[in-house]
C-alpha cells in the first residue's frame, strides 16, 4: 500500500473476482478457510494471483489445501490449490 501510494497508482480493482464470483466460480483461498498468513500474492501487497473452480468440479471434487508459494523468481506468489474426487 506504501509503494502504491508513494508512487500515485491507482487503488486495487476486484472487477475480475466480482464476475467469476457472479458466474458461478469459487475463489479456492477463500473457500479453503483454514488458511494462514495474509492474502497477498504480490510486492505491492495486493493479492493479484488466484484459483477459482466452478459449481460442477466443487460438487464433485474437495478442496484440501490452498496456499501461496514463495519465491524469488517473478513479483507473484502463485496460488497452488489441492482437489480430491469426492466420494460418490
Amino acid at each position: 500500500a506504501r509503494v502504491r501510494a508513494q508512487n500515485q497508482w491507482e487503488s486495487p480493482q476486484n472487477d475480475v473476482s466480482t464476475l467469476m464470483k457472479q458466474h458461478g466460480f469459487a475463489d479456492a483461498w477463500a473457500e479453503h478457510g483454514m488458511r494462514e498468513g495474509g492474502l497477498s500474492t504480490c510486492r505491492f501487497n495486493t493479492r493479484i494471483d488466484y484459483v477459482y473452480a466452478n459449481r460442477k468440479a466443487m460438487r464433485e471434487w474437495k478442496l484440501c489445501d490452498a496456499y501461496h508459494v514463495a519465491g524469488s523468481a517473478s513479483d507473484h506468489q502463485p496460488v497452488v490449490a489441492r482437489y480430491v474426487p469426492k466420494a460418490m
